[in-house]
């Protein structure tokens, strides 16, 4: 049987928010209330994640902004291992982004997430459609990563920064490496 390891909910950094994802009311870093939606099953995800989650459980829908910005947790048992997060207007500001995906936070992120051995593992990505930090060794794989996933917005500053968080901890063998998992993931079709 995997062991796997609770994956923490760091939307905060991205969305600069201070928010549980429970439907209660939270804030902002700049103080602004916003509502959460208490997350809800679905049967099917948004995203091609769970194909490469071996055991998936549940999977769990929260929505905020009307919808403008929406999360899905994936569960192995009752532990959440995988949490994707789509801007489906617009996009993550450039500052949002570099916060997301510094160094220091992502080894926050895996001490929070009791992944601390992965820690002389990591390594920083980059590609055209994406950029982050990922770790793995023989049992467990971490990820936090910001990716474009939808096309070109009408809005006149959007030069392609991301409009996704994706945020893994996970112990066991995932069908494929972090890596792939991360330059592979996309809309479900």
């Amino acid at each position: 049987m995997y062991r796997l390891f609770l994956v923490g909910l760091v939307v905060s950094v991205l969305a600069a928010c201070q928010g549980t994802g429970d439907g209660k009311q939270s804030k902002t870093l700049g103080g602004q209330s916003i509502n959460l939606s208490k997350p809800y099953e679905i049967r099917n995800s948004s995203f091609t994640a769970a194909d490469d989650i071996p055991d998936l459980g549940a999977i769990r829908r929260s929505d905020r902004n009307n919808g403008g910005i929406f999360t899905e947790y994936y569960y192995v048992g009752s532990a959440r291992r995988v949490t994707i997060e789509h801007n489906t207007l617009g996009f993550f500001s450039d500052n949002s982004t570099d916060m997301l995906i510094s160094r220091k936070g992502f080894m926050d992120f895996l001490s929070r997430v009791s992944l601390q051995q992965l820690n002389s593992h990591i390594r920083y990505l980059e590609w055209p459609s994406g950029r982050g930090h990922v770790a793995e060794n023989d049992t467990c794989s971490a990820a936090v990563f910001a990716k474009r996933l939808k096309t070109k917005t009408f809005y006149s500053n959007d030069r392609g920064q991301p409009d996704t968080a994706i945020y893994v901890g996970y112990c066991g063998k995932m069908h494929s490496s972090i890596e792939n998992f991360i330059y592979n993931l996309e809309f479900e079709d």
